[in-house]
């Protein structure tokens, strides 16, 4: 069966949008929806409440939700952080990532040179 993040992230990216650039590329309609569904979801997953750590990947937007559930987070971001993101929600998205790596529980790897520069 589906898990129930990849159902949330079925529900909210599109596929092979064009917003904004001449290339097709997937795209978080609503990005904070996406992050109150998976929040939600997360207070109530017995597994992640005994979890000691939380590892996120892409979509970056991920780690932000995991970081808001008080658990330390790592994370290993291989493709620009911002990548999934329309450019009007990127200044928001850019936010919690900052609020992310305020917290000196989180560790997020880049291997990206346009993600490295940023963090």
């Amino acid at each position: 069966g589906q898990s129930v993040l990849q159902g949330l992230l079925e529900k909210h990216i599109k596929y092979g949008q064009t917003t904004g650039s001449i290339y097709l590329r997937d795209v978080v309609e609503n990005p904070e929806e996406l992050l109150v569904e998976l929040q939600v979801h997360l207070e109530q997953d017995a597994a992640f409440a005994s979890a000691d750590v939380a590892l996120c990947q892409e979509p970056a937007l991920l780690c932000i939700a995991l970081s808001r559930t008080g658990k330390p987070v790592i994370g290993y971001l291989g493709m620009p952080i911002t990548l999934y993101l329309n450019p009007e929600h990127q200044p928001a998205f850019l936010q919690g990532i900052y609020e992310v790596l305020d917290s000196p529980r989180n560790s997020l790897l880049s291997f990206t040179t346009s993600a490295a520069e940023r963090f």
